[in-house]
């Protein structure tokens, strides 16, 4: 369902339901948690405005396809109120073009804030005849001009604000011709680079005679005699007419000695005084804004050179110092205001473009490419400018055409990527393949550069790790699933799609790459002809893997798969998927490079390619569920029917884990998946148990004839909603009450379910052909190993009165995960009964001297530290602190804040920060100090295929590690540093709460 079949089905609902809260509640809730009767009520208040009701699914549309619809009906509120108070009048609900405004709201927080400060600029957008159709350069410096010249006496401070407020009037109507898609998106750029430009050339025109002195000028005296300083060549994004909403702009200031008045000749001080109040005038920021950011490093010579130099000096500089850099940044380079810089450009047409292909150049050429491709070692792997396939590999692979043709060939002189690439198609020098695929890749990562940057007009390329902003971007996006976390999912597929299609054309610049692996392909197939078809599959195997492996400084990923190709051989349609879906080739890579676990399943289970892309994920517990009671009512032969659960189990721990190494699942969602799959795969081998023993004994009853009931507890991590890969489950095994079976042959209840727990057991951790589904861990029953396998309810509340400290820790992370839970009083009396073990205890007046006891024989036991040997679980400010002392504070303030008696230890900081156990300062640090040493130990197990606990930093090798930490929003670039900094916060807290470990 779209988010837009939604708002229709939400809207019938409120025609039948007669109110948006009962509306509401009659669909299913789509968005992130919100206010939703806030919402209601926005909407009442909505309704009461003349002609909303008649436009109301249009506008509905707009305002409730947002990320957060409660945040953009409030803003859009304030508005109506703002401007209503303004203007006298209530607003106009059946203008044509309101639905296009109003894509404003929730999409552009800073634009949003200028519609309130200045909501007389919504009429103008809404009657512009410039809303359909694009405003040319020549139009907005005629209405800049004459918006200058109309104040008379102008001093700095008001052109600044006059300047800025032409800006952003303009960015508004732009914005919203984007947003509602009333244009191609290249005349978003080329209208956005005119604001800039326009800005340029009358802050450039005013800074002469500002900087001579005057206080304040008449800006129609200078239109009529222009007086120019020196004349400003744009550079990079705003040179090629394709400027971003946060774009810095990079200038040049040059002056031609004969076209500039006598005194900026004569004096350099004026000059650069000129260069600086023109800067100012754009960057400054006021209570307005700021026009543009200055960058002014391209310029010859960069910082250590004047601001403003001779163009005769900067074409001795070019000829004599200029480097490679510097001739693709001329490239792009237009003149924006003055005399003098079409000259100059003709002159340096030489010196750019060359008119013979030497060698030195292809060797200058290929180098900057080398160095491009290991930076991206550096740069996170969802920056769309800098990143493996970003916007910087497409302008590069467009400027070394023309850096190496473009001399002969003067229509490839195009300052605009897409038309210098239109003109290279034209000629056949790029195959219409690559010329369109570049293109679509172009305007799309431009795309999500801008609405990265629409947000709050930061300067940022980079897709957040944060999943809360990926959903906000992929609303404004428009991605239309009304699952917002499908449509986040959808989002980063494509995303990943297109940079490694941008990928493997860059990455064949002067590779042969791609030949290497095509014969490798070829022969582990062991034929010699191919048809037509699968030759074209191979080749397009092969020259998208080539960059990837190219760019690798891993030996040990061409060497994975080479294994790829031998188990592959002869079945070339196994490639077709990765061929067609280029980010599972991606996903492939990312899994060879740095997950052993994946891998080595991968290769037995080489159907799984074809599962490498998954947008929707439609993987949840209830699809999970029917299908384990599929494999489990399929009477199969018993040996088959295990291998198909453990099978199953495996399948989609390698999709979540999959999904989590590339980024498409966040470390919780993954948590979360884990723990579900192990509830279902348990909840399917009870049922396998259940029919097993059921087969021979019958069914318990009490001795009122009513069934007897099981339940299965999951503790530790199972318990704490926390599994990681290669997890024990800790379990713990309770039965309602005493009574008999009805069978042939006839048992106690409590033999019958000590049966069906062995089976269990069998059923889950007997090693077969597809491996074991779990191991299971039973030691946390009362009396541990000595006691029986299974307890009746009444015998575990009474054990639990006196039980040890230890136990009641480990109890406050149980939870009812299988067994007869379809019977809800069944599943609500366990729940209970956890409870009232918990809260009824009466804990020992020295039960912080017992934990802490046991926290110190954990660590000298069972640690095992040495000064490059750390264990994450029982060493120094390891994961047992942050538990122990949770659960001291848990058992201790419990009594008074019920709500602390939470199974997840993260909820319990969470809690504690609320009720002031904490403060929310040491709170925070917990939380992020816990959730790292989990992602660490979870990563440790998906990499190295084995559950460990131990760093060992003489051997280990940390830098995927660090990826995958750095994918999840940590800002560390020093792995062995972070991890040592975060267990000494940890142990820190402990002190403070705990006091110092004793034996």
């Amino acid at each position: 369902m779209t988010i837009n079949e939604w708002i229709s089905t939400l809207i019938l609902e409120k025609q039948k339901q007669g109110s948006w809260n009962r509306a509401f509640e009659a669909t299913s809730r789509v968005y992130a948690p919100v206010n939703y009767a806030r919402i209601a009520t926005a909407l009442d208040s909505l309704e009461t405005r003349s002609g909303f009701h008649s436009k109301q699914q249009e506008l509905l549309e707009v305002l409730l396809s947002t990320y957060d619809p409660d945040q953009t009906l409030q803003q859009f509120l304030v508005f109506l109120n703002v401007g209503e108070k303004q203007s006298g009048f209530a607003w106009n609900f059946t203008h044509p073009e309101l639905p296009a405004l109003l894509t404003i709201f929730g999409r552009s927080e800073f634009l949003t804030r200028y519609l309130v400060k200045y909501p007389q600029w919504a009429e103008k957008i809404l009657n512009s005849s410039r809303l359909r159709q694009m405003k040319s350069r020549a139009e907005m410096e005629q209405e800049l001009g004459d918006l200058l010249a109309a104040e008379g006496a102008l001093d700095v401070h008001r052109l600044k604000t006059l300047l800025r407020q032409y800006k952003y009037s303009e960015y508004l109507r732009i914005t919203v011709r984007d947003l509602a898609e009333l244009c191609p998106f290249e005349e978003t750029l080329a209208e956005l680079t005119s604001v800039a430009c326009c800005c340029v050339k009358y802050a450039l025109l005013a800074s002469l005679p500002f900087a001579r002195g005057t206080e304040t000028i008449d800006f129609q005296s200078l239109l009529n005699n222009p007086e120019w300083p020196f004349f400003v060549l744009g550079m990079g994004k705003m040179g090629g007419n394709e400027l971003n909403y946060s774009s810095d702009i990079d200038l040049i200031f040059l002056y031609d000695p004969e076209q500039v008045p006598e005194d900026v000749l004569e004096k350099e001080t004026l000059r650069q005084k000129v260069a600086r109040t023109m800067i100012s005038i754009m960057s400054d920021v006021t209570e307005d804004g700021f026009v543009c950011r200055v960058d002014m490093r391209l310029r010859p010579g960069g910082e250590q050179s004047p601001l403003v130099a001779s163009m005769y000096s900067a074409e001795v500089y070019y000829q004599v110092k200029g480097e490679l850099w510097e001739r693709q940044a001329l490239i792009k380079a237009s003149v924006i205001a003055g005399p003098g810089g079409e000259d100059f450009l003709q002159m340096m047409s030489p010196f750019i473009f060359s008119r013979l292909i030497d060698e030195n150049l292809l060797h200058e050429v290929e180098s900057v490419k080398h160095r491009i491709e290991k930076e991206h070692l550096r740069e996170n792997h969802l920056n769309v400018k800098l990143g493996v396939g970003g916007i910087r590999e497409i302008e590069f692979f467009v400027q070394t055409f023309q850096m190496l043709y473009a001399g002969p060939n003067a229509v490839l002189r195009k300052s605009n990527t897409l038309e210098a690439l239109q003109q290279l198609g034209l000629r056949k020098m790029v195959s219409e393949r690559d010329v369109q695929t570049l293109r679509e890749s172009y305007l799309f990562l431009r795309k999500v550069e801008h609405r990265l940057q629409l947000w709050e007009e930061f300067q940022t390329h980079t897709v957040p790790a944060d999943v809360t902003q990926q959903n906000r971007l992929a609303r404004i996006l428009k991605y239309p699933h009304s699952d917002i976390e499908v449509s986040r999912r959808f989002l980063l597929q494509d995303l990943k799609d297109v940079m490694s299609k941008v990928r493997s054309i860059f990455g064949g610049l002067f590779s042969k790459k791609h030949v290497e692996i095509e014969a490798a392909i070829r022969n582990s197939t062991k034929f010699r002809n191919f048809p037509e078809d699968i030759a074209r599959t191979i080749d397009s195997m092969a020259t998208q893997l080539a960059p990837i492996l190219q760019s690798s400084e891993q030996s040990l990923l061409e060497t994975r798969f080479q294994r790829l190709f031998e188990h592959i051989g002869p079945r070339i349609y196994l490639y077709e998927h990765l061929v067609n879906h280029p980010s599972s080739l991606e996903r492939l890579a990312v899994i060879a490079e740095t997950s052993e676990f994946l891998w080595n399943y991968l290769l037995n289970h080489l159907d799984l390619l074809k599962l490498l892309e998954q947008q929707n994920w439609a993987y949840t517990r209830d699809i999970w569920t029917r299908e384990m009671e599929e494999i489990v009512r399929d009477k199969e032969d018993e040996e088959a029917q295990l291998d198909r659960l453990r099978d199953y189990k495996h399948t989609m721990t390698f999709l979540v884990g999959s999904a989590e190494l590339d980024g498409l699942l966040s470390y919780d969602q993954a948590r979360k998946r884990l723990n579900h799959l192990g509830e279902v795969i348990l909840q399917a081998a009870f049922m396998m148990a259940s029919d097993y023993v059921k087969s021979r004994y019958g069914e318990p009853f009490n001795e009122q004839g009513e069934p007897t009931r099981l339940a299965i507890l999951g503790l530790g991590k199972f318990g704490g909603m926390e599994l990681t890969y290669l997890s024990d489950l800790d379990l713990v095994f309770i039965y309602s009450e005493y009574g008999m079976t009805n069978g042939a042959t006839s048992i106690s209840a409590q033999a019958y379910y000590v049966k069906l727990i062995q089976r269990l057991i069998t059923i889950m951790s007997t090693f077969t052909r597809s491996g074991f589904a779990y191991q299971l861990d039973t030691r946390l029953r009362p009396s541990g190993n000595a006691g029986v396998l299974v307890t009746p309810l009444s015998a575990f509340l009474k054990y639990h009165q006196t039980s040890a400290p230890w136990e009641h820790q480990a109890m406050l992370r149980a939870r009812p995960v299988a067994g007869d839970l379809a019977h809800e009083p069944w599943k609500k009396a366990v729940e209970n009964s956890i409870h009232q073990a918990i809260t009824e205890w009466t804990p020992p007046e020295d039960l912080r001297r017992q934990i802490n006891h046991m926290r110190y024989r954990k660590q000298e036991e069972l640690a095992g530290e040495t000064d490059q040997k750390m264990n994450l679980k029982e060493g120094f400010g390891g994961l047992l602190d942050v538990e122990y002392m949770t659960q001291y504070l848990q058992l201790l303030h419990g009594p008074r804040h019920p709500a602390l008696y939470t199974n997840s230890t993260l909820d319990a900081l969470e809690k504690m920060s609320a009720f002031g156990v904490m403060d929310e300062s040491t709170a925070q640090t917990l939380l992020g100090c816990y959730r790292m040493l989990r992602q660490i130990e979870s990563y440790l197990r998906l990499l190295y295929d084995k559950s460990t606990n131990t760093l060992d930093f003489k051997s280990l090798e940390t830098e995927p590690l660090l990826q995958l930490l750095q994918r999840q929003g940590h800002e560390i670039s020093d792995f062995q540093q972070a991890y040592r900094e975060t267990t000494r916060k940890v142990r820190g807290i402990y002190e403070q709460f705990m006091g110092n470990l004793v034996g």
